[in-house]
């Protein structure tokens, strides 16, 4: 039997260079740098694009604090 091998393009969130090396409270209202805030301006609109174009999306969390 043959194994065969699919890799799908992907599309890649740095959120320390993307968004903020310091994302700190949930909800907008709590200050700046939200996770509610990344949400909104990143997570959303590169999930609907991967959806779209069939493809992996990836959320690098390495460089940032907490």
């Amino acid at each position: 039997m043959q194994t065969i091998l699919i890799q799908m393009e992907s599309i890649l969130i740095k959120v320390a260079r993307d968004f903020s090396p310091f994302p700190i409270s949930r909800y907008a209202k709590k200050g700046k740098n939200s996770g509610e805030e990344m949400r909104i301006k990143y997570l959303t609109p590169a999930l609907k694009r991967a959806i779209e174009e069939d493809k992996k999306l990836i959320v690098d969390l390495d460089g940032t604090a907490g």
